[in-house]
């Protein structure tokens, strides 16, 4: 990690060093020519205002460094996975309930659908509200970039406002999963150069993880049963011998 940052500094010493420098040359300038002309300083308010558009370009520099960053940060990987565990979770409460009882009784699948379903339209509202910080953040695209961003932002949201209206288990899910699928999609093609590129590298897994469960929580309330190999149910397991049987 060390050694990670003392590249990524490296850079912005090198950048503020030729700055430095340029700021000296064009002092010994100024303070050249006034010695010839009677050792007249150079108005401050032009060597400040020289110094904010060094200062500017650095910005734009550093800037243009976050966005081709490719290394995820401890904190934002820690918290994306972890936001994972909510979706996994109530897909493994409908699992271990087959596994241990032979069948979903239905208290344990309307507990688990609310709870995805309900994280679920919450994450869609966050992963719309991205772009109406990178409208925010970035005024100077053009006013057509800009509406976009901000009617596009509020997509997310009502995809998972739909899913918590519907009065189909199954189709509520699937919302949600459509809402997932274009979401990563528009993402990935319209925040390319707006948001560093790890954001979109953490994207992938995190969206993934996002789409499995909730396919299988939809292929639990389609009304198809799960595998029975998966049960260790007694009743199951003995009505699988009456079929070996017959």
């Amino acid at each position: 990690m060390a050694r990670r940052a003392a590249y990524a500094v490296a850079p912005a010493r090198r950048i503020m060093a030729t700055f430095s420098s340029k700021s000296g040359a064009a002092g010994g300038g100024y303070d050249g020519a006034g010695g010839a002309a009677g050792g007249v300083e150079p108005p401050r308010l032009a060597r400040e205002i020289d110094r904010a558009n060094e200062f500017k370009q650095f910005n734009l520099w550093i800037e243009n460094f976050n966005l081709h960053q490719r290394v995820i940060p401890m904190v934002p990987s820690l918290l994306g996975f972890a936001g994972l565990v909510p979706f996994v979770s109530s897909a493994g409460v409908i699992l271990s309930a087959y596994v241990s009882e032979g069948k979903i009784p239905p208290a344990v699948s309307d507990f688990a659908l609310t709870a995805h379903i309900t994280y679920g339209a919450v994450i869609l509202s966050f992963l719309g509200a991205v772009h109406w910080g990178v409208a925010l953040r970035m005024p100077s695209l053009s006013s057509a970039d800009l509406s976009r961003r901000f009617l596009y932002g509020v997509t997310p949201s009502l995809f998972g406002w739909a899913a918590c209206l519907m009065p189909s288990s199954y189709g509520a899910t699937n919302v949600l999963l459509a809402g997932f699928i274009v979401a990563y999609n528009v993402d990935q093609r319209q925040l390319l150069k707006m948001v560093p590129s790890w954001y979109l590298s953490l994207r992938r897994p995190l969206s993934l993880g996002a789409c499995l469960s909730i396919l299988f929580v939809s292929y639990t309330q389609s009304g198809i049963s799960l595998p029975s190999f998966l049960s260790t149910s007694p009743r199951e397991k003995a009505k699988d011998a009456d079929q070996d049987k017959a």
